[in-house]
């Protein structure tokens, strides 16, 4: 990497919201907050994070960050042979920072989807591409909908209200779905932060007893793919998380001993059309910013018994083909909707006698509270 001056971490000077994670599961253990004041870092950890403490450190070296093309993304603030911590600008696959734990000697890391506090380009709404920071008394409602024969047309609302979560301030999204079950839908009540709308955390939607339920790591991930800050003509690339736990998942295993989960680990990749009009049922928004993205599969896990069974080996190419489909999702969003985007198309290619199927979810309707 192409060493710089030290004064290359002045456009990162800030106060930047992170999240820790298990460097081994890959789990959300807690969030903090890393201060970069000149080449002195200094991490914070909020309260509930376990195994986590109040630490400094200096950044001894400043390198160019390039992403795979050798385009300049953002700085690398060295601290010694074992820890680092990347800085983007705009963000890239989501994140504004990613690096090491300064608050424990584990095999730990953390990362930041917020810019620092008070920069320009904060999810406020403040571009065309960034959906406002919900607050209290918005309200939001989408159809879902497919050309599939049997499938179901269903609608979600999210209302906004002021709450708390794990003891701070958070605004709260509660979701009401009509026409499937919120399981189902793969939705639950959520929490984000008042000030940056970066996401805290989620409850778990309340399964039936045939419900299959999806949730994401990080929650958030459609929010990332419409704050992600790529410039017209340019891409990016997210990595999600998906698993997939309830009754069709144990009765399929079954025979193999049973299954707790099926984990399915995504690579997106983001492409960035130039702006145009798109015309919804809640209304029309102009100069609203055009995404294409496509994502492959990357990883295909059991979990349960049934991952030691020497026939789940021979049956994973088949069932990994079940979900490793054609893929590729159009979607439009702008600045004059809070936390929702006005709409988004995705086409799959499904083997014969299925074909093209294509989901469409619309804004149906809005709510904004006084800003």
């Amino acid at each position: 990497m192409k060493t710089l001056s030290a004064s290359a971490l002045a456009a990162f000077d800030g106060s930047y919201a992170v999240k820790v994670f298990d460097g081994n599961s890959f789990s959300e253990l807690g969030g903090g907050t890393l201060v970069l004041s000149g080449s002195a870092l200094q991490f914070t950890p909020a309260a509930g994070l376990s195994g986590s403490t109040a630490a400094s450190a200096t950044v001894s070296a400043v390198c160019e960050n390039t992403d795979a093309s050798g385009k300049a993304i953002g700085v690398v603030a060295v601290i010694d042979a074992n820890r680092h911590i990347d800085f983007f600008s705009p963000a890239f696959s989501g994140l504004y920072t990613s690096g090491s734990d300064l608050g424990s000697s584990g095999n730990r890391y953390m990362q930041g989807s917020a810019p620092k506090a008070g920069a320009q380009g904060a999810p406020t709404g403040s571009t065309e591409c960034t959906p406002l920071v919900a607050k209290a008394g918005d309200s939001v409602t989408y159809r879902q909908s497919a050309n599939q024969a049997g499938s179901t047309p269903y609608t979600v609302k999210y209302d906004f209200s002021a709450g708390s979560y794990k003891g701070q301030a958070a605004t709260v999204g509660t979701v009401s779905v009509v026409g499937v079950t919120a399981a189902q839908a793969g939705v639950g009540n959520f929490y984000l932060d008042p000030v940056t709308g970066v996401a805290l955390g989620q409850d778990a939607a309340a399964a039936g007893a045939n419900d299959t339920v999806t949730s994401y790591d990080p929650p958030d991930w459609q929010q990332r793919l419409t704050n992600a800050g790529i410039p017209g003509g340019s891409s990016g690339k997210i990595n999600v998380t998906a698993t997939i736990t309830g009754k069709s998942v144990t009765d399929a295993f079954a025979p193999l001993g049973g299954a707790s989960a099926i984990v399915m680990k995504y690579e997106f990749v983001v492409n960035r059309d130039a702006n145009e009009s798109v015309s919804t049922a809640a209304g029309s928004f102009a100069n609203a910013c055009k995404f294409r993205v496509e994502f492959a599969l990357k990883d295909f896990q059991v979990q349960g018994p049934a991952a030691s069974s020497p026939l789940l080996a021979t049956m994973l190419p088949i069932l990994q083909s079940s979900f490793a489909v054609p893929t590729n999702t159009t979607l439009w969003t702008s600045n004059a909707v809070p936390f929702m985007l006005p709409k988004s198309v995705t086409t799959m290619t499904l083997a014969a006698p299925v074909g093209t199927v294509i989901s469409t979810q619309e804004l149906i309707a809005v709510t904004k509270a006084p800003r």
